[in-house]
């Protein structure tokens, strides 16, 4: 008992000294992510690109539980060597995920910020949710709650004139950014 309320008492403080969620995972496991800001989010990933979700199928794979994303790529913004407009990645099936829950909308674009794939091949995306934004009408963006836009050294950027801060409410300056940043 004394060990289940110090394990409380950590994640409480955790929590809330770092801005983090608890995202519980199917089975017996349970992840902390702390909230991102944009540069954060960008330097984390190691696949952007513009595209839709497809589907997903679970399979088994040396021994673990896979779930293989299916994607159409629109618009490769980093970490894709070639454009190809199918894409695969994987992602370990036993933690909860916006592709099985049905958060991602099929046929719905996206910006997907993707954390480089492991030794495994398996990725995820950064932040959980935060790594996905969605793209309405008019090229505007929909990010997570959990997502700051502040950028490091926002007050030098909006003194020089040479150095402007993109409008990351949109794509095209989303897109700058990454490129830029990259």
């Amino acid at each position: 008992m004394r060990v289940f309320l110090a394990l409380l008492f950590f994640i409480n403080t955790c929590t809330s000294v770092f801005s983090a969620e608890i995202v519980p995972i199917q089975g017996k496991h349970c992840v902390i992510t702390k909230d991102l800001n944009f540069d954060k989010l960008v330097s984390s990933a190691g696949i952007i690109f513009r595209g839709e979700f497809k589907s997903y199928e679970l399979i088994e794979e040396n021994g673990l539980s896979i779930r293989k994303l299916k994607f159409l790529v629109k618009d490769p913004i980093k970490g894709l060597e070639s454009h190809k407009e199918a894409l695969e990645l994987k992602e370990w099936a036993k933690t909860n995920s916006p592709f099985s829950s049905e958060e991602v909308k099929k046929n719905t674009e996206y910006v997907f910020f993707f954390n480089k794939p492991s030794s495994k091949d398996l990725t995820s995306l950064v932040g959980m949710e935060q790594g996905l934004v969605e793209i309405l009408k008019s090229d505007h963006l929909k990010y997570s709650r959990r997502v700051t836009l502040t950028q490091k050294n926002s007050m030098l950027n909006r003194l020089s004139l040479l150095n402007r801060t993109p409008d990351l409410t949109c794509y095209k300056g989303l897109k700058d950014f990454c490129q830029k940043n990259q």
